[in-house]
């Protein structure tokens, strides 16, 4: 293929991919991975590590791991110091 013929078929197919997230949109529907934890239980792991419960007790009490507890409690940051690895 040429490049002009190779730009416009690129084109074409990022047109047909708008076109379709928006028909998927208009339908409700929305794209990417299944949330692991619910609204509901994210806003209790939200007001559980207000209170200052580890986040290792959150994971056990909404059955996941501590990673997706981390990231539904709305912990930032990596968690270690650099004192902790050295």
């Amino acid at each position: 293929m040429t490049k002009p013929s190779c730009q416009l078929e690129r084109d074409t197919m990022i047109e047909r991919t708008r076109a379709g997230l928006a028909a998927a949109a208009a339908n409700g529907r929305k794209g990417g991975r299944p949330s692991k934890v619910e609204d509901a239980d994210a806003a209790k792991a939200r007001q559980l590590r207000e209170k200052g419960i580890a986040v290792n007790d959150i994971a056990k009490m909404l059955s996941v791991c501590r990673a997706t507890a981390r990231a539904s409690a709305g912990v930032r940051g990596a968690g270690f110091t650099t004192s902790d690895v050295i």
